[in-house]
């Protein structure tokens, strides 16, 4: 099996599909994605300072900037958009993925297999999401870029996701 080919986790019916970054259809998802592209110019990808909020304002409420601990050992959700947090059972803001897999084990192992092959190979990943109501998330549907940020090619220190996920409940 690739690093691209990650089954949903076992005993959870929430589905995942890996897509190609230009298969993804929301409109503030791709703009997010237009935003990396442009600024990262002939880089791998940006750094986290490149990123400019004013020109991506209207999808700031479904971003997530994750800090890099350790070289991909743990992430810290730096920032976490008002979306994000209505999709999950329990709030992400400042807390770090391995506090996070306790309430949320299956969502944690999933999202962490592929923020760790951002930090080890630097590539973009695009996944398209169909919960089966596991008792981790609010939401039926949704897709999400996730993006490496980095001082230089060959360091991740940052990771930046779009995303749009149908709310179902809070």
């Amino acid at each position: 099996m690739s690093s691209r080919e990650i089954p949903a986790p076992a005993n959870d019916t929430t589905a995942y599909e890996i897509v190609r970054l230009e298969d993804l259809e929301d409109p503030l998802v791709r703009l997010g994605v237009e935003h990396w592209q442009t600024v990262r110019g002939e880089r791998a990808y940006p750094s986290r300072d490149q990123i400019d909020p004013k020109a991506i304002a209207r999808a700031l409420h479904r971003i997530i900037i994750l800090k890099v601990i350790d070289g991909g050992e743990d992430f810290e959700f730096a920032i976490v958009g008002d979306e994000v947090n209505r999709a999950y059972r329990v709030p992400f803001a400042r807390r770090r993925l391995s506090a996070i897999s306790r309430d949320l084990p299956n969502s944690a192992a999933f999202w962490g297999t592929i923020y760790r092959d951002i930090c080890r190979t630097g590539k973009a990943w695009a996944v398209r999401m169909f919960s089966g109501f596991d008792g981790e998330t609010n939401f039926s549907h949704g897709e999400a870029a996730l993006l490496p940020l980095g001082p230089v090619d060959g360091v991740v220190d940052h990771i930046i996701t779009f995303s749009k996920r149908a709310v179902t409940r809070a």
